[in-house]
């Protein structure tokens, strides 16, 4: 082998050695593949890590309602991710009497269902009687802001709440 070879492989050894696995460091799950750096995510898995679209929008909102003179936190947990279904606690800023499944169809989608409940008002020894009679739909991703408009009834008296989720 004359010098001229062995130069050329000296330079080629140490570039090579100099040039970095884009995706060394790169966790993608098992969802997901590293290409250049960058996670590409199985279907029903979403951002940099391929979480499932449940726990991407897992976390602490806090809640503008035209219905609720206040802003309120409500908390998103997953119940099932292998269902993609979410819970949502304090619903409406209704405490611990409407803690509500709904299921995460994408990235930027939340659906839920129907319900009803009673709520006892101990205080003026009454109940009274929640229902959202239609399924209603949470749009935007947990990095923007999510909205949704339900239409709910209170003792058979309905109210329309556009609410805008922050995430904390």
């Amino acid at each position: 082998m004359n010098c001229k070879n062995l130069i050329y492989i000296a330079v080629f050894c140490l570039l090579s050695a100099c040039i970095k696995d884009p995706c060394a460091g790169v966790f993608c799950s098992a969802q997901g593949e590293c290409i250049n750096g960058v996670c590409f995510c199985e279907e029903k898995y979403t951002g940099e890590s391929c979480v499932s679209y449940a726990r991407y929008f897992s976390g602490d909102y806090l809640v503008h309602s035209s219905c609720v003179d206040t802003l309120y936190e409500v908390t998103i947990d997953v119940f099932d991710s292998t269902l993609d279904t979410i819970l949502i606690s304090n619903f409406l800023n209704l405490n611990t009497i409407w803690n509500l499944e709904a299921w995460v169809e994408n990235d930027s989608t939340i659906k839920g269902l129907g319900l009803a409940t009673v709520f006892e008002d101990t205080m003026n020894n009454t109940n009274t009687f929640y229902t959202i009679n239609k399924p209603f739909v949470i749009k935007g991703k947990p990095t923007d802001t999510l909205t949704t408009t339900i239409t709910y009834f209170i003792n058979n008296t309905d109210s329309t709440c556009i609410e805008m989720y922050i995430k904390q």
